[in-house]
C-alpha cells in the first residue's frame, strides 16, 4: 500500500504542479464511498496524518487522501482511497 500512496501522491503532486503532504480522513466504507462519489465528507470521520499502512485500530476501517491543505468542510480532490491496514 505505501508504493501505491507514494504514486498518488507522486502524480498528484504533478497535477498541482507543487509540493504536496497527504493527510488521512478515516471513516466507515460507506461514508468514504459516498464522500469519493460527492467530493465532500460525508457521515463520521476522523483525521490524521498517520498513513493508512499502518493506522490505529481507533480509527475508521476505510481512508480518504487529500491534500494536507484541504478545507474539509468543502469540496475535496481525493488523491487516493481504500482499506487501511491496522498497525
Amino acid at each position: 500500500m505505501s508504493a501505491a500512496l507514494y504514486n498518488a501522491q507522486t502524480n498528484y503532486t504533478d497535477y498541482k504542479g507543487q509540493a504536496v503532504e497527504l493527510k488521512y480522513i478515516y471513516m466507515s466504507k460507506v461514508d468514504a464511498t459516498n464522500s469519493v462519489s460527492d467530493g465532500r465528507l460525508s457521515g463520521t470521520y476522523t483525521s490524521s496524518s498517520r498513513s493508512p499502512h499502518a493506522a490505529p485500530s481507533n480509527l475508521g476501517p476505510w481512508f480518504i487522501a487529500v491534500d494536507s491543505t484541504a478545507n474539509l468542510t468543502g469540496q475535496i480532490e481525493v488523491v487516493a482511497w481504500g482499506r487501511a491496514i491496522r498497525g
